[in-house]
């Protein structure tokens, strides 16, 4: 028929009599369709503030970036530390004097958003080894994430056709996202982290 069709039910128990949906080999479920509209509707807003640049753009970014702080150091968290919140606010800093001081002539000023990220690291690494976690861990944060964030708020403020550049980088990115999502379904491995 049209690629729909049912299996057998999950087990022989009468408490599991659901019955799975399948379509062209993928199992089908609520996730196939939360996961869908949640990416168009970030990718309208990625696009808008994309458009408008500045500090539109900057916020996007920032926001993005304090979710991936957030995620990085509950990695490796064993409770609460404010390490996340140190990297966040160096991140959210300096990506807004990014956009503040991308077109000052000063190379001092220049160079601010990128040394209030250096500081930021700097106190995320004395406050993890204070609290006997991973130090370097926590500091790289700043780095791993606040280098690419600074570098795209740069990107869309300093280049002549920055919009088509970014819009290119990121229809890449959503379509390896979207490829490793189908693979993984379909080869049902592992996953790389819990």
């Amino acid at each position: 028929m049209n690629g729909m069709s049912q299996a057998a039910p999950l087990s022989s128990d009468a408490k599991t009599s659901k019955t799975r949906r399948w379509f062209f080999g993928f199992e089908v479920t609520l996730d196939w369709l939360l996961r869908p509209l949640f990416g168009i509707t970030l990718a309208a807003i990625a696009i808008a503030a994309l458009y408008f640049g500045g500090y539109w753009f900057a916020a996007f970014i920032v926001a993005g970036s304090v979710a991936a702080v957030r995620e990085w150091h509950r990695m490796r968290a064993t409770s609460y530390s404010a390490n996340w919140i140190i990297s966040a606010a160096g991140i959210v800093s300096a990506a807004v004097l990014e956009v503040a001081f991308f077109n000052v002539s000063s190379e001092a000023m220049r160079g601010l958003p990128w040394l209030v990220l250096a500081v930021a690291a700097l106190i995320n690494s004395i406050l993890g080894s204070t609290l006997r976690v991973g130090a370097l861990w926590h500091a790289a944060a700043l780095f791993y994430v606040g280098v690419p964030a600074l570098c795209l708020v740069a990107m869309r403020e300093v280049l002549p056709h920055a919009f088509w550049l970014l819009l290119a980088i990121f229809i890449s990115v959503w379509a390896t996202d979207t490829g490793a999502l189908f693979t993984g379904n379909l080869l049902k491995g592992p996953k790389l982290w819990p």
